[in-house]
């Protein structure tokens, strides 16, 4: 995605750029066919157990689209031009305008390995990526983020730039310590590696094309009808205080099953892959646009989606949203 005016830090390996919405699809079909043609590499982090162990479970429950192995940061070096290969890599995108920090997006993200680097591919060539964190996290845990956004606002005055695990360390710590402290880091890495598992197989089997969001979320509002079969579960978090989104207002405008819980029940529902139960999440993506979907706990079957522009609402489910779910 080209953003003027704004200045965009790879926090781990340098610098990426994407393409419209990366939870709805990036790439091509012919981009994921080439994939499949690869053993996918996974990568670890250094002294992050328990994303590593979290990772390594999910992986090995869920992903079927190709071979696969596990490698540590450290030792991905001699892979990462080699064709034969391509990868999975946890990365953080902060975007900033002016020199003053704004938001972090972090994404698992898979990539197609190419021989030469280039300035714009660094990664290898972006075939999707899946936001780790939904945007919540980062308002009702901003605390944990405070220090890392200090430094990054000092490094980035300065134009000094920090490589390699003391800058993984500096601005993934309120990531981790956060997904940690929620008890959310197994469910997050399911659902993540389930969507990326998800889109390969969509892309593989059909011939759409370049692939955009459009494209995506009309495939997945074809599977809304499943909606009403289950139990929508919606976090407190993301519900409105205000008289026209409220708990009661959502209520009135979805006839069918609907739960308004802690986070921790979705989590769990995720980690229990439940048939019976899908659940709203909300995530911020570049270009000021926020997505609201439904996913389906078991398998994390995208069963509606929606992109639009941020507004003063930005992070509630809304009325308007569950009307639509219900539109044939």
């Amino acid at each position: 995605m080209n953003i003027k005016k704004d200045i965009i830090i790879m926090l781990l390996l340098v610098f990426i750029t994407s393409s419209s919405i990366a939870q709805y699809g990036l790439g091509s079909t012919k981009n994921v066919k080439a994939i499949k043609e690869t053993e996918t590499i996974f990568i670890l982090l250094e002294k992050q157990e328990e994303y590593n162990t979290a990772l390594k479970a999910a992986v090995e429950k869920y992903w079927t689209f190709t071979p696969f192995r596990f490698v540590k940061n450290r030792d991905f070096k001699k892979y990462e031009n080699d064709i034969n290969y391509s990868s999975v890599k946890l990365y953080n995108i902060s975007i900033t305008r002016d020199g003053s920090f704004s938001y972090d997006l972090f994404n698992l993200g898979l990539f197609l390995h190419q021989k030469k680097k280039t300035k714009k591919q660094p990664l290898g060539k972006s075939v999707s990526s899946v936001n780790i964190i939904p945007q919540r996290y980062w308002l009702y845990r901003s605390k944990l983020r405070e220090k890392a956004q200090k430094e990054s606002r000092k490094l980035f005055r300065k134009k000094e730039w920090v490589k390699g695990d003391d800058m993984i360390k500096l601005h993934f710590s309120w990531f981790f310590d956060a997904l940690t402290q929620a008890g959310a880091t197994q469910a997050e890495i399911i659902r993540a590696v389930q969507l990326l598992n998800n889109y390969c197989h969509i892309a593989f089997e059909n011939e759409i094309g370049k692939i955009g969001h459009k494209k995506m979320i009309k495939a997945f509002n074809e599977n809304k009808k499943d909606i009403k079969k289950k139990t929508l579960l919606i976090a407190k978090t993301d519900v409105s205080s205000k008289k026209k989104n409220n708990e009661q207002a959502l209520k009135a405008a979805y006839k069918y099953k609907i739960k308004f819980v802690e986070e921790e029940e979705i989590w769990k529902a995720i980690e229990d892959q439940k048939e019976d139960v899908c659940y709203a999440v909300i995530y911020y993506e570049e270009k000021n646009l926020k997505l609201k979907a439904i996913i389906q706990a078991k398998d994390s079957k995208v069963l509606y989606g929606e992109v639009s522009k941020m507004s003063n609402g930005l992070f509630n489910i809304s009325t308007k949203t569950l009307k639509s779910v219900l539109e044939k």
